[in-house]
C-alpha cells in the first residue's frame, strides 16, 4: 500500500510540477522546474539512493550504440542530407495528411541529430562525460554492483549513454539543460534567438502525433507547404547552432 501510495503521490507532484512550470515566465527557473519534471525518478530508496537498473541487454544495446555513433558517419550530415531531401519532397504532394507528416518526421530527425550529438560529444570528450555524471540529476546517489563495473570495464560508459538515450529531445528546454550541464558552457545567443521557435514547433508536433493537428482547444493546425518549409528552416538553423554550441565548447577546452 505505501509503494502505491509513493507512486500516486510521485504523478500528482510531477503534475503540479508541470501546470507551475507552464506559467513561469523566467526562462532560467521554467527550465530548472521542467528538467526536475523530466528528470524526476520514483525508484528511490529510504537512503536517497537510485538502484541502477542495466541488464545484459541494456550493455548490448549500449555497446551498439556507442560502436555507431564512433564509427558512423557525422550524426548532422546525416541529418542535414535527410532534411535537403525532405525538403524537396513537400511539393510533390502538398495534402494535408502529408504536410503533417512531413512536419512531424522533420521534428523526429532533429531529436536524433540532437541526441547523437550530444552522445557523441560525451564519448569524444572526458570532460563532458565528467560534466554529465556531475550535473545530470540521473546520475547521483546511483547504486553500483562492484562485480559489474569489474565484468565490463565499459560499464558506467555505457549507462550514461542508456541515459542519454531515453531522453526526450523534442522537449527543447530538457535539451537545453542538458546540453549545458554536459557542455559546462551557458548557451550562445545563437540558441537563445531560436528557441522560442522552436518550443512552438515541438507544440505543432505533439498535436499533429496526440491529437491529429488539433490543438487543446480543437482549433486545427493548417500547414501548407510553405509553412512546413519555414518550420524545416527554423530545425536546421536550430541544429546547426547546436552543432557550433558543441564546437565552441570543445575548443575551450584546450585553453
Amino acid at each position: 500500500m505505501s509503494k502505491m501510495k509513493d507512486v500516486y503521490e510521485t504523478l500528482i507532484n510531477q503534475t503540479i510540477l508541470m501546470e507551475h512550470a507552464e506559467g513561469v515566465k523566467d526562462e532560467s527557473v521554467r527550465n530548472a522546474l521542467l528538467y526536475m519534471l523530466y528528470t524526476n525518478r520514483p525508484e528511490i530508496d529510504e537512503y536517497g539512493q537510485t538502484t541502477l537498473k542495466f541488464d545484459e541487454g541494456d550493455e548490448n544495446e549500449a555497446a551498439g550504440e556507442i560502436n555507431r555513433l564512433t564509427k558512423g558517419e557525422e550524426a548532422f550530415s546525416i541529418f542535414n542530407g535527410q532534411m535537403v531531401e525532405l525538403k524537396n519532397n513537400l511539393h510533390q504532394q502538398s495534402t494535408p495528411l502529408t504536410m503533417k507528416m512531413n512536419f512531424a518526421y522533420a521534428v523526429t530527425l532533429m531529436e536524433t541529430c540532437l541526441a547523437d550529438m550530444l552522445k557523441h560529444a560525451v564519448l569524444s570528450e572526458s570532460e563532458f562525460m565528467s560534466n554529465a555524471l556531475k550535473n545530470i540529476k540521473d546520475f547521483h546517489g546511483v547504486k553500483i554492483d562492484l562485480i559489474d563495473i569489474h565484468k565490463n570495464s565499459g560499464f558506467v560508459t555505457g549507462f550514461v549513454m542508456k541515459v542519454l538515450t531515453e531522453y526526450l529531445y523534442h522537449k527543447i528546454e530538457l535539451v537545453l539543460t542538458i546540453y549545458r550541464f554536459t557542455l559546462g558552457s551557458d548557451h550562445p545567443e545563437y540558441i537563445k534567438e531560436k528557441t522560442g521557435d522552436l518550443v512552438k514547433i515541438a507544440d505543432i508536433r505533439h498535436d499533429i502525433v496526440h491529437r491529429n493537428g488539433f490543438d487543446k482547444e480543437g482549433n486545427e493546425h493548417h500547414l501548407t507547404p510553405e509553412k512546413v518549409a519555414k518550420a524545416m528552416q527554423n530545425i536546421t538553423d536550430f541544429v546547426q547552432g547546436m552543432k557550433m554550441y558543441i564546437s565552441q565548447s570543445e575548443s575551450g577546452l584546450s585553453f
